[in-house]
C-alpha cells in the first residue's frame, strides 16, 4: 500500500543513465533501479522509476531515441532515492545537474516490421512534463523522424506511459495532438491506441 505511513527510511544516492541500452520488451540493463528495506532478510523489492513505451512500424532499422522534456524537467543523472521500511513506495529526487534528456541507444540497429509493430521502453523518474516532450527517432542512414507534444503528461512510479503505434518515416515531423496516453502497469504486454497526429508527410 502507497499510502502506509513508514516507521524507517534509508537514503541512497543513484546515477539514472542519460544513455541506456536498447533490449527486446524491456529496460536496458541497469537503467531501472528496484529498492527493498528489510529487517529479517526476506527482501521485497519495489521499482523506483516508470517508462515511455514506444511502439513503430516500418521498413528502416532503428539506432537510437532520445527523450527531451520541453519543460525542462529532469529525467536522467544523478538522484537520491529514500527507501522506506513498512512497504511504503520508494521516493525519487533528481540532482540540480541533472539532464532533462535520455537517449536509448539501440546498438547496431533494430529492424522495424511493416507486418506488426516493435516497442522500445524508455525508464524515466516519476514525472510530471508540464509542457510535454520531444522524440527524436533516428535511423542507421543518419536520418531522423521528429514526435513532440506540447500537452502536459505524467509518468507514474512502476507504470508505463504508452504512445501509439506509429509508422516511421524519414525526416518527418509528427505533433501528437492528444496528451493523454494509456499506462501499464510494467508487466503489462501494453496494446495500441488510437490518437489524434498532425504531420507533414
Amino acid at each position: 500500500n502507497d499510502n502506509v505511513q513508514p516507521t524507517s527510511s534509508y537514503k541512497i544516492n543513484v546515477n539514472l543513465p542519460e544513455v541506456q541500452t536498447y533490449a527486446s520488451n524491456s529496460f536496458g540493463n541497469g537503467s531501472f533501479p528496484m529498492v527493498a528495506v528489510s529487517s529479517d532478510n526476506r527482501l521485497t523489492f519495489r521499482n523506483v522509476c516508470g517508462g515511455l513505451k514506444f511502439s513503430f512500424n516500418g521498413v528502416d532499422k532503428i539506432k537510437s531515441i532520445k527523450v527531451e522534456s520541453l519543460g525542462d524537467e529532469a529525467i536522467s543523472g544523478n538522484a537520491t532515492v529514500i527507501a522506506y521500511s513498512d512497504n511504503v513506495a520508494p521516493a525519487i529526487s533528481m540532482s540540480a545537474s541533472s539532464a532533462n534528456a535520455v537517449t536509448l541507444d539501440c546498438g547496431s540497429g533494430v529492424q522495424l516490421k511493416e507486418s506488426e509493430p516493435v516497442a522500445f521502453i524508455v525508464a524515466v523518474p516519476p514525472v510530471q512534463f508540464a509542457s510535454g516532450i520531444k522524440i527524436t527517432v533516428t535511423d542507421c542512414d543518419g536520418l531522423s523522424m521528429t514526435l513532440f507534444n506540447t500537452s502536459s503528461n505524467q509518468v507514474n512510479r512502476s507504470r508505463l506511459l504508452n504512445f501509439p503505434v506509429i509508422t516511421y518515416v524519414q525526416d518527418a515531423v509528427m505533433e501528437l495532438l492528444d496528451g493523454t496516453y494509456d499506462t501499464y502497469d510494467v508487466s503489462d504486454e501494453g496494446g495500441n491506441v488510437e490518437i489524434a497526429l498532425r504531420t507533414n508527410q
